[in-house]
């Protein structure tokens, strides 16, 4: 497999060169090759394969090509070459695939990932599909994550950027299985400075939340032994409190004390102790909500939402589904060592129709269970799925448009029609099972017996 390789902020960045394809390089991150450099035109250079060999071309940049520091309009490249644009170098050559992945998967092809190494981590894999790249020089990502290129996450990263310098609070918001945690712990390997401490708020019991996040001086009560805090281990580190609403609404208080005075004392202690720490934290629903409803001090609030970050659900990323499903597919053939010959449509059609209430962490592991149910050497097929992704089946609404609108539309008719359409889609799919129908429409058993009398529905 041939790769551009180069070095940027001590990071190798390689894109991987697919045969048979003509590629684009330059500033414009819609290009196959995104270089955001000073000095890069728009579109600096082509690249294409031809008679068994890899040419590059000057495409009329502003400051030219140079091989091996001699200028050039267009040239065959030799492996190690190195391309200089601008004040940067590229170098050209080839490694073996299997040296990121030993898989056979005819249905996923080599030239669907590009890699990054970085020199502090591991070797984590990213699939580049000839659209915009994330090129994010100051952001170190944990391995085995995939950025993708949805249109939606452009601010998040963009924010996300932002925020590793400074002490500044980050909160992050978005439903279970968005990537709060990766993106946390984007945050701290970028800053590269003490300890990440994740605390689960939610998974803590009220009666021993303060001793677990402050500490415990010994003798504050009968039998009690001295320790130390999560908080003393995020000390010059990295503090990430996930749904931090779940956090007992009296010692809110006490963590604001903490991070506007940058001091705190064990439970039984009067002495304080200074303690510094990047202050990551994580919510489900919008701050508003939980304020509203007591479950969120609105001054704490203000305190740890220095910078806020959205993170979007995975039906709100549809461009990077393709990109999820090859991803995690590599990733557990790897893990359970199993080698398949193929892929089926039905499979990639059942994925792509279900709707993932669990978004990212739902996918992944649905694909777990899939490829643990494949034979080795097998066919991933609709019979691998787990149960409710086989049964799961999308419901046509009625769509909305002028000529409904027009005078005389009336409201309720209108309503009560869709939702007998709707019904009878649903007990269709479930086989005119009442309680079945009823769990799939997340409506109790006794309401949808009482609108299906209402509307003279036939079951």
């Amino acid at each position: 497999m041939d790769f551009l390789g180069l070095i940027f902020y001590e990071k190798e960045i390689l894109f991987i060169l697919p045969k048979g394809k003509a590629l684009k390089g330059g500033s414009l991150p819609f290009l196959d090759i995104y270089l955001p450099f000073r000095g890069i035109s728009r579109h600096h250079f082509n690249l294409y394969f031809e008679d068994e060999r890899w040419f590059i071309e000057d495409a009329g940049s502003k400051n030219g090509i140079f091989i091996n520091g001699k200028k050039i309009k267009k040239e065959p490249l030799n492996y190690n070459d190195i391309i200089n644009l601008s004040f940067i170098n590229i170098k050209f050559f080839k490694k073996e695939i299997d040296e990121y992945f030993s898989l056979n998967l005819p249905k996923i092809e080599e030239k669907e990932f590009f890699n990054i190494k970085n020199k502090r981590t591991d070797t984590y894999e990213i699939r580049e599909d000839n659209e915009s790249l994330y090129f994010l020089p100051n952001l170190n990502f944990p391995k085995d994550i995939v950025l993708g290129k949805s249109p939606s996450m452009y601010e998040p990263y963009r924010k996300l950027s932002l925020t590793v310098e400074g002490d500044d609070s980050v909160l992050l918001i978005g439903e279970t299985g968005t990537g709060k945690e990766v993106f946390a712990k984007t945050i701290h390997n970028s800053r590269g400075k003490g300890e990440f401490v994740p605390i689960n708020c939610t998974a803590i019991p009220k009666e021993l939340f303060e001793a677990e996040f402050f500490g415990m001086e010994r003798g504050a009560a009968t039998g009690v032994t001295e320790k130390e805090g999560k908080i003393f281990f995020a000390n010059n580190g990295t503090l990430f409190l996930d749904e931090i609403d779940s956090m007992p609404f009296e010692l809110q208080g006490k963590l604001l004390r903490v991070l506007e005075e940058k001091k705190f004392c064990r439970v039984g202690s009067v002495k304080e102790r200074n303690v510094s720490f990047k202050l990551v934290s994580a919510i489900k629903k919008e701050p508003e909500i939980l304020i509203k409803d007591g479950k969120l001090r609105d001054d704490l609030y203000h305190r740890i939402s220095q910078s806020q970050i959205n993170l979007p659900k995975l039906k709100e990323r549809k461009e990077d589904l393709d990109l999820f499903i090859n991803f995690f597919i590599l990733k557990f053939c790897k893990k359970e060592k199993k080698e398949i010959n193929g892929i089926s449509e039905k499979f990639i059609k059942k994925l792509k129709e279900y709707e993932y209430e669990g978004n990212i962490r739902e996918l992944e592991n649905i694909i777990s269970e899939a490829v643990k149910n494949c034979q080795p050497k097998g066919i991933l097929d609709e019979g691998n799925l787990p149960q409710k992704v086989k049964d799961f089946e999308k419901i046509n609404f009625l769509k909305i448009n002028d000529e409904i609108l027009k005078d005389g539309f009336d409201y309720h008719k209108f309503m009560d029609e869709t939702a007998r359409r709707i019904i009878e889609e649903a007990l269709k799919i479930n086989k005119g099972n009442i309680s079945k129908t009823a769990n799939f429409l997340k409506i109790s058993r006794k309401g949808l017996q009482k609108i299906i009398s209402r509307l003279k529905i036939k079951v």
